[in-house]
């Protein structure tokens, strides 16, 4: 169930970086794997919104 709502959410949406992050961080954070920054991404959506139902 949880990967089919995963998979959904990321096949809707177009993700990019904001304008005012230049590149992704994705170094590791000191004692731990977890990213040293918080990932930041814009989500839009796919298709055209009369083709979501409201």
């Amino acid at each position: 169930m949880i990967t089919m709502q995963f998979a959904r959410l990321r096949h809707g949406f177009n993700r990019s970086i904001p304008s005012n992050e230049g590149v992704i961080d994705l170094n590791e954070g000191k004692g731990n794997l977890h990213l040293g920054r918080a990932l930041v991404a814009v989500a839009k959506p796919r298709l055209p919104q009369h083709v979501y139902a409201c």
